[in-house]
């Protein structure tokens, strides 16, 4: 049983894996294109579109693509009633979005984009419609290849429109619309949504039920927002656009971590679905739960010793002190990765109002930190800022969740680990000049204390070959 379960997070693991990591690699080692062919105010731009499209897509599509990939997995989902439900939303979407155009028109910063911004919104929600329900209905490695289809296309539509034909802000949102409708295409024929929709049913309880489920996470998407991008817009608005764009860059570092790491915790929600009636179902929770943060926290500490060298190396030089904002958003994402892993039980019970408040939680505290610290500590107060808004959502699922399951946590293993994080980040702000000491110490205490674990873990991958 044990091995079995194992073996299916394993499995799902690798296909998320397959999906993600590659197609966020590409995206990282196109930071250089980008920061080499846009100034930093067009960069600023460019990055700002994208913030505005993360919160107007689930607002047209009411956010249902969240229950197009839940309610599937539910053991008596019909598929075609769920699709149907989504395509119908997506098609209105695609007619009220188009009051996106006259608004976006009305600011003076993305007027001259406001008919790719549209094209964006509906890009982006087709998309992921299909994404999720692709995930919904477990085809994944379906989805993984339209992933990495539509960043392929993304790498080399950006290649074209900004290295050849040299368009800018336009061709870097042209290369991202494209690709994204293509892939949209590849995963409806993928998913057999032809298949799905032959003979269209609406069901208007379901209907009701999905629309009621994801809904109240529109706000919970909003909050979410607030906590990721709003610091992008108050920086563009009190510092400016070059600011932005070099805030955008020290968040792609980071964001591969999150990428890595969100592959995990995607793969954990189906595992923890099928555990949730198991009779062992907290201990084998907790045990996962302990060696992801040894994993996690070993790669952030070696990222954060480190980072310096490992932004000069792929930026252009403008943007080298990017690493000073990367470090807080390196540990932010540690905070954000546990807290995505503690939001399972909202997902396993429907419980969107739990997730509603654990995002208002780190939306208040991101508001508040910005406000008293971005005046005057400029960007770092912003990486604070949402670093503070990371670290109180993990903290309230850690409790609220306990209602669902209890989760047992070893602080004493992982203290060295949990002081070098703090170590390194405050050192990379405030004690520049004591940073190569400090990051060679924490390297050294992390890797110690979590030898023993690392040591049984290669023992048993060499008794399971040897076999």
């Amino acid at each position: 049983m044990v091995q079995s379960r194992a073996r299916y997070l394993l499995n799902n693991t690798l296909i998320f894996a397959l999906s993600n990591i590659g197609t966020k690699l590409i995206t990282f080692f196109l930071v250089p294109l980008y920061t080499y062919t846009l100034t930093a105010a067009e960069y600023g731009v460019a990055d700002l579109v994208t913030t505005i499209t993360f919160v107007l897509a689930p607002i047209l599509t009411l956010n249902l693509a969240e229950s197009v990939a839940r309610f599937p997995l539910d053991e008596d989902a019909d598929a075609g009633k769920i699709m149907t439900v989504g395509a119908i939303v997506l098609v209105l979407s695609s007619v009220v979005g188009l009051l996106i155009m006259p608004v976006s028109q009305l600011f003076e910063s993305v007027a001259d984009y406001a008919v790719l911004i549209y094209l964006y919104c509906i890009a982006t929600s087709a998309f992921t419609m299909l994404q999720c329900f692709l995930r919904g209905t477990e085809k994944l490695r379906a989805m993984a290849v339209s992933n990495i289809l539509n960043t392929a296309l993304t790498a080399l539509l950006n290649i074209l429109f900004l290295v050849v034909l040299g368009w800018g802000v336009s061709g870097y949102l042209l290369a991202y619309i494209v690709a994204m409708f293509a892939s949209s295409v590849f995963a409806a024929i993928s998913g057999g949504l032809v298949k799905y929709l032959r003979h269209p049913v609406v069901d208007r309880e379901l209907a009701r039920q999905m629309i009621r489920y994801s809904v109240v996470l529109i706000p919970n998407t909003f909050m979410w927002w607030i906590i990721n991008s709003s610091s992008r817009v108050v920086v563009a608005a009190l510092i400016g656009s070059a600011a932005n764009g070099m805030l955008a860059v020290s968040y792609k570092l980071p964001s591969i971590v999150t990428v890595v790491s969100n592959t995990f915790t995607q793969a954990w929600t189906y595992s923890a679905i099928h555990e949730d009636a198991s009779e062992d179902r907290d201990r084998f929770t907790s045990t996962v739960f302990d060696k992801m943060l040894t994993v996690l926290g070993l790669v952030t500490v070696l990222l954060l010793a480190n980072i310096k060298w490992l932004t000069a190396l792929y930026v252009a030089p403008a943007y080298v002190e990017a690493w000073h904002y990367s470090a807080w958003l390196l540990a932010g994402n540690l905070m954000l990765t546990l807290g995505t892993f503690l939001a399972t039980p909202y997902s396993v019970h429907k419980d969107s109002k739990g997730m509603l408040l654990s995002g208002m939680m780190g939306a208040v505290m991101n508001v508040v930190v910005m406000l008293v610290l971005v005046p005057f500590a400029r960007l770092t107060g912003s990486v604070v800022a949402t670093f503070a808004s990371y670290a109180a959502v993990c903290l309230f699922r850690f409790f609220h969740t306990k209602k669902y399951v209890g989760i047992h946590v070893r602080l004493r293993r992982h203290a060295p680990m949990i002081i070098s994080v703090a170590l390194l980040v405050c050192s990379s702000t405030w004690f520049d000049g004591l940073y190569t000491p400090i990051a060679v110490a924490c390297t050294v205490a992390t890797c110690a204390s979590y030898w023993r674990t690392f040591k049984a873990a290669l023992n048993a991958i060499v008794l399971r070959f040897a076999r």
